[in-house]
Parts: structure tokens; C-alpha cells; sequence
């Protein structure tokens, strides 16, 4: 029976494995991912962050592209803000690009989107090239059918990399925002470089737009709308969705190690993947066009792919299931009670029981972490904890927590029994169904499904004979669900958190076993003996250990570090910082000894681990001012100044400015017109410099009027970011074996101080 249920898992997982990618010769009216790569290529040359010449050259593409089929695009400008929560208010100036397919209908819309712009150290080929091609390649094959009968919207948005400023722009302007009401959003974003298209987030009342991913059903789970609200990430689709929109939002997470840094080139970007989403893109959005969104009658579901079909049903069914699941439990227990099986008391042992593997897969995955860094110290780097090569750790893992399982496993069966091993599982299961069904309903479907088929299991046992084919038949029950839900969210877990998180998936793993550990403790009958145990562990840390060895540094994989260079004007000196610990001899010619706080001096750099420093020679930087262009008195003791900030030219990517609002100093800010609040916005700094913005994409100066309150004068802290370290500064080229990892505006950084 074992073999059936881990058979059962395996076939979960086929539905994960992205189709082969078609060729440029394919149907006019399918997604071909060769046709598609022709764009990314022209895309991905080069970064192509906000406010660049290459974000203007991708800009002229995509408008000639659009226009070779028929659309008339629009370049919509604006100047906007967006205020996240404790950190400096983000400004930009933004340019989107936008086209329309008319529809025969009157009014509905589907509305795709796809960020052009890229991070500054990377040209961003899956980030967001890819969904660039998608979008273009959906909108040729879309003008190559009949005209739809909904409207087919095309944006695509500029500054999601710095805080998704181009879909806040377009949800403020009333000439293209349209009606939340009759939207359809379809968000095509990435987190890594390969793997299965996945729809990890869905809108409110998505029962009236999931259904239609029925045509090419990507991997989805309503569970994922929950992770994701935990991490600390934004999309396009988190801006739609605060101002009132809803709809859906497609992501591919394998391979990270490669995103956001330069190796995000289009020969990382795995073709199956393209293929995948493209298809997904397509089909979803031709079924949306053929009726009215009829948003008002969706409510919200529950949603799974089993074996890839899709499965949905209304929410409020969630909290019938999860009461089933309870009563059905409580049941097989008095059934099995009364039949003499087992006793309460062996049932809450049993369950208690089970945070030792719990406990022991969590500790194995934080050990094979350090380990790991032990080994391979340049793990540390990897900003998302997905090294390139991490497969065989992660099999290794896996390996181990099912030896675990199973040895705690038998040793309860022979003083238990194999029905208070289920039943101490369903326990578990009621509990944690009780906690999402009242948390988050749209995730209970994980353990609601096994405890009914775990309970339904648990009470024909209590009426079959010890040992028979039913009795075992019945025991396996909701171990089969549990294999069906559990294997695919577990194999998308790990490229989500990456092996620096892998105690979380192991212990998702322990939780999706615990129906089956009356199999494992079994073993077709028969207690493994402890050479095969001893074999299977010894095996397990072999891999890893191999894993480790063959996780190296090499030119296809290169070591990556942070380094940026800083030049101070106030005191005329430049220095490299990097938050990376010693060990590299690479890094370690620039900077040396501990790390300390350089946040007073550059407010942008505030990590709490510090940096270490190194002196660096005086290299050409855009130099930021701030130039007083009138001050004048007003009323009650406040004056108005009006400031003139330049970058010092086109490769400056993103201008900063500081100031301290205590006590109650600013009254009034305006950059650039966009009225900015004044309140405490780095409410964590140790510093004076507790407020503060980034204005994304300067150009040629940023106007800013502030309102002072007294005499004084306002400190101000200006930083330009470049894109890259200077080279001239490095001295000897980077070696082929390092690279940039991901994260910030950029590695050039020149500060200065000025007031006002």
C-alpha cells in the first residue's frame, strides 16, 4: 500500500512539467515561445531601469510593435507617489505604454499587464521580459482571430521595479482607469527563471474569472493567496488590487538564483516556462473575452489543480467541509474507542507525540543550512536562499525526513497501533482545518480533504480485522488525499523559500506524511530493519553532501556579492561598503574588517548586520544639489521654500532625499506638484534622518517645495544612484566567477549635504 500511495504522489507532480516549447512556424493563432523569445531578445539587451535610455528604446519597441498589428498604442506620462508603509515615500516620473483591441461587447474589459522596466544591475529577461513577449505575442495571436467581444486591454507599466509607480499611475487617470467593476486583471509577473506556470494570487470574487484558467489550467491553489500575503513582496497586481480591481496574478519561481542579477539573461530563461505561461495567458484571456466579466455575481472560492483539472467551489462550502471534517473525526474516534482500538489518552500521546518529527525535520533543514554556508560560505549571498544547484540538498532532505518519519513511526506502532497513528494525525488535521477554516477558509482545503478521508478510513477500520486487505485499504485512506494536495505544494515551496527556509517545507512536508505514518511505520508489513534505515540515511546525507560539493563556483555559476561604491562631496572621499562577510579574497581587496553602522552618513544603507568598508579611489559620479530657488514668510511662523533638485545627469536611476521632521519642522512637502505626507516615515532609524523619498527616473531636476516651520535651517541629505559600481574604480575587471547579486537601486551611490 505504501508503494500505491507514494505512486499517487509522483502522478500529483506530472502536471508540474512545462510543455516544450512550439516553434516560430506554430498556428497564427496559438503562443509560440519561439515567437516570443525574438522579443525578449530585443528586450533583454541590456538594464533597462526607469527613466534610461534603454527604457526608452524598449518603449519605441513595444509602441512599433503594437502598431505593426493594428493597435494605435499611447505612451501615458505621468508624475506620481505611492506611500508604503515605514519607508521613504517613492515619486516618479512614469511612462506606460497602452493599447487597445476593441471588443463587440459594451464595456467589459480584460486588462493584461506586464512591467517593461528591469532592475539596474540585470537586463531582465524573465524579469519582466518575459511577460513583455507574453503580452505581445497574446495581442498577434488575439488579431489574427475574430474581433472579441470583450475589450482586450495591453499595458504595459514603467517603475515596477521601484515600487510599482506605473500601475498607480494608471489607476489614477481617469481616461484610461475605466471601471474596477467591468476589469478582468491578468498580471504576468516572475520570481525566478524556470519551472510550471503558476496563478498564486487571485482577487475578490474570483468565482467569476478563475473558472476560465479551465481552457489551460496552470498550477493554482487558493492556499498560495495566503503564503503570498505573508511574504514581504508588491506586484503590479497588489497596486490594482488596493484601488479596487481584481483578477489574477501568473508567476514562474524555479531557478531565483539567477533573477534580479545579471545573469537574468534569456539564456537562463527556461523555454518550457515561456511556453507554459504564454498558453495560460492566451486560453484565459480568449475566455474572458466571450462573455461579460459579470464580476458582481462571482463570489469567492476555494480553488485547486488536482492532476491538473480544476477544481473550485464556493467559499461557504469551505466551513461546511471543515465542520464535516471535525464531526467526521470526533466520530471515527468513538468508533474506534468503542471498538476497543484505542483510548483518548493514546490518541493525545500519539498526537503530542508528532511534534518530534516536526521538531527533528525543522532541525534538519536549519542544519544542512549551516553546513551549507560552512562549506560554501557565498551561500550567505543569495538574497531569496536559492543557491543554483540545490536538488540534491533538497532530495537529501527529503530522504531523511521520510526515514525519520518512519522510525518514529514504527516504534509507536509496535506499543499503539496503526489506528492511533491515524488518529493522532487527524487530530493534527482537525486542528489545523479549525485554525485556517476561521483564518483564511481558502487554504483549508490542504487538510480538510485528508481528515474527511482520514476519518471516513479511521471508523471502517474500527469494523474491519486487524491485518486484512480492508483494514489496510481504509487506513490508507486519507493518506491518498493527503499525496494528491500535498506533493505539488511541497515541490513549489522549496523554490519559494529557497534552501535558506527550508525548516518551513520540511515541516509542510512531516504534516503532509502524518496520515501516512501508519504505512510508514509498516513497511508492507514488516518493520524496516535498521540496516535498510541506516542505508537510506547514510544514502540521504551522501547526496546532500555531494550536493554541497557540486553547488561550487564556477563562470555558469558565479559567486554573488553586494558591493557599492560611495562618494561622499562633503568631504571629498569615496569608499566601497558591502554588507558581505569576509571570506572572499575578491571582495575582501575592497573591503576589510567588521562591519559597522554608515546609516547617519548614507540614511539608504541601514542593514543591521552593517558594512564593512574599504577605501576607494575618486572616480566621476553624478553628484546630486539642491539649489534654493526662493524662500519667502508665511503665516504662524512657517516660510516656503522652493528647492531645485538635480541629479547631475542621465545615469543617475533614482534621486534620494532625507530630512528630520522633529520637532514638527515640516509642515507641507510637494515634489514635483504630487503633495507628500509629512509623518515620520523611517520610524526605525537611530539617526536625525527619519523622513524621506526616492524620486524614480530625475531626469534633468525635480522641483521641490517644502513648508518649514521656524527659523532654522532644514537639513538635507541628497543621494544619486547609478546602475552600476564605476568600473574605473574596480581597477581590474570583475572576474567572470563574481557577479552582482540582487537588490537596491544600484551600486553607485554620491551623497551630499545641503539646507534650506
Amino acid at each position: 500500500m505504501l508503494s500505491s500511495v507514494f505512486a499517487v504522489g509522483l502522478l500529483s507532480l506530472i502536471p508540474l512539467l512545462p510543455p516544450d516549447p512550439l516553434p516560430a512556424t506554430a498556428s497564427s493563432e496559438e503562443f509560440s515561445a519561439d515567437r516570443a523569445s525574438e522579443h525578449i531578445e530585443r528586450i533583454a539587451e541590456r538594464p533597462r531601469p526607469s527613466g534610461t535610455p534603454a527604457a526608452a528604446d524598449t518603449r519605441a519597441y513595444l509602441t512599433g510593435e503594437l502598431e505593426d498589428l493594428g493597435l494605435e498604442p499611447e505612451v501615458l506620462t505621468a508624475t506620481v507617489e505611492r506611500d508604503l508603509t515605514f519607508t521613504p515615500h517613492v515619486v516618479g516620473n512614469v511612462a506606460n505604454v497602452h493599447a487597445v483591441l476593441p471588443g463587440t461587447g459594451d464595456g467589459g474589459r480584460v486588462l493584461l499587464v506586464a512591467h517593461y522596466d528591469s532592475v539596474p544591475i540585470g537586463p531582465g529577461a524573465t524579469d519582466n521580459g518575459m511577460g513583455v513577449a507574453i503580452l505581445l505575442e497574446v495581442a498577434r495571436a488575439l488579431t489574427e482571430g475574430p474581433a472579441p467581444y470583450n475589450d482586450v486591454e495591453f499595458l504595459f507599466t514603467d517603475a515596477e521595479e521601484s515600487g510599482q509607480l506605473g500601475a498607480r499611475a494608471f489607476t489614477l487617470d481617469p481616461e484610461v482607469a475605466g471601471d474596477p467593476d467591468r476589469t478582468v486583471v491578468l498580471n504576468m509577473e516572475a520570481r525566478g527563471t524556470k519551472g510550471p506556470a503558476l496563478m498564486f494570487e487571485a482577487g475578490d470574487r474570483a468565482g467569476a474569472f478563475v473558472p476560465a484558467l479551465a481552457e489551460s489550467t496552470p498550477f493554482a491553489g487558493s492556499f498560495s493567496d495566503g503564503v503570498y500575503r505573508v511574504l514581504p513582496n508588491n506586484t503590479d497586481f497588489t497596486v490594482f488590487s488596493e484601488a479596487g480591481y481584481t483578477g489574477m496574478n501568473f508567476v514562474i519561481l524555479g531557478g531565483s538564483a539567477r533573477y534580479d542579477t545579471p545573469l537574468d539573461d534569456l539564456g537562463s530563461l527556461d523555454a518550457r516556462s515561456l511556453q507554459d505561461m504564454g498558453d495560460t495567458a492566451l486560453a484565459t484571456t480568449a475566455a474572458l473575452t466571450e462573455r461579460d466579466p459579470a464580476l458582481e455575481d462571482g463570489g469567492d472560492i476555494t480553488y485547486l489543480t488536482v492532476f491538473g483539472v480544476l477544481v473550485h467551489y464556493p467559499i461557504a462550502l469551505a466551513y461546511v467541509l471543515g465542520a464535516l471534517a471535525v464531526v467526521g473525526t470526533v466520530a471515527a474516534l468513538w468508533f474506534t474507542r468503542r471498538a476497543g482500538l484505542l483510548s483518548l489518552a493514546e490518541v493525545l500521546r500519539t498526537a503530542a507525540g508528532y511534534t518530534v518529527p516536526l521538531a527533528v525535520a525543522a532541525g534538519l533543514g536549519v542544519m544542512a543550512w549551516w553546513s551549507g554556508v560552512a562549506v560554501r560560505p557565498h551561500f550567505e549571498n543569495f538574497p531569496f536562499g536559492d543557491t543554483y544547484r540545490p536538488a540534491p540538498v533538497l532530495v537529501g532532505l527529503v530522504l531523511l525526513t521520510l526515514v525519520t518519519c518512519g522510525v518514529w513511526a514504527g516504534r509507536v506502532r509496535r506499543r499503539r497501533g496503526d489506528p492511533a497513528l491515524l488518529a493522532g494525525a487527524l487530530v493534527w488535521f482537525c486542528a489545523l482545518t479549525v485554525i485556517l477554516t476561521v483564518a483564511a477558509p481558502e487554504a483549508a482545503y490542504l487538510f480538510t480533504w485528508p481528515a474527511m478521508a482520514g476519518a471516513a478510513g479511521l471508523a471502517l477500520a474500527a469494523r474491519t480485522e486487524e491485518g486484512s486487505p480492508p483494514r489496510s485499504f481504509a487506513l490508507a485512506a486519507g493518506a491518498l488525499v493527503s499525496m494528491v494536495l500535498f506533493p505539488p505544494v511541497v515541490a513549489l515551496l522549496f523554490p519559494t523559500v529557497g534552501l535558506a527556509l527550508a525548516p518551513v517545507v520540511l515541516v509542510v512536508l512531516v504534516l503532509a506524511l502524518l496520515p501516512l505514518m501508519p504505512q510508514l511505520g509498516r513497511c508492507r508489513g514488516r518493520r524496516p530493519s535498521k540496516v535498510v534505515t541506516g542505508a537510506v540515511a547514510t544514502a540521504a546525507v551522501v547526496v546532500i553532501a555531494v550536493g554541497f560539493v557540486v553547488d561550487g563556483v564556477d563562470e555558469k555559476h558565479p559567486a554573488q556579492y553586494n558591493l557599492h561604491y560611495v562618494y561622499d562631496d562633503d568631504t571629498g572621499r569615496a569608499v566601497w561598503l558591502s554588507p558581505n562577510a569576509a571570506g572572499s579574497p575578491w571582495l575582501d581587496q575592497y573591503v576589510v574588517g567588521e562591519p559597522q553602522d554608515v546609516e547617519d552618513t548614507f540614511p539608504a544603507l541601514y542593514l543591521p548586520e552593517g558594512y564593512r568598508s574599504g577605501p576607494a579611489p575618486v572616480v566621476g559620479l553624478p553628484i546630486p544639489r539642491a539649489e534654493v530657488v526662493d524662500s519667502h514668510e508665511l503665516d504662524d511662523d512657517l516660510r516656503e521654500v522652493r528647492v531645485r533638485l538635480t541629479a547631475g545627469g542621465e545615469r543617475t536611476t533614482v534621486l534620494s532625499l532625507y530630512s528630520t521632521t522633529g520637532p514638527d519642522r515640516l509642515e507641507r512637502v510637494a515634489v514635483d506638484g504630487v503633495a507628500l505626507s509629512t509623518a515620520v516615515n523611517r520610524p526605525d532609524t537611530h539617526t536625525g534622518w527619519d523622513w524621506g523619498f526616492h524620486f524614480v527616473a530625475p531626469g534633468d531636476g525635480v522641483d521641490l517645495t517644502l513648508v518649514v516651520r521656524g527659523e532654522e535651517d532644514l537639513p538635507l541629505r541628497l543621494l544619486a544612484y547609478t546602475a552600476d559600481v564605476p568600473r574605473d574604480a574596480l581597477g581590474d575587471p570583475k572576474p567572470a566567477t563574481v557577479t552582482w547579486s540582487a537588490g537596491g537601486f544600484g551600486r553607485g551611490i554620491a551623497a551630499v549635504t545641503s539646507e534650506v
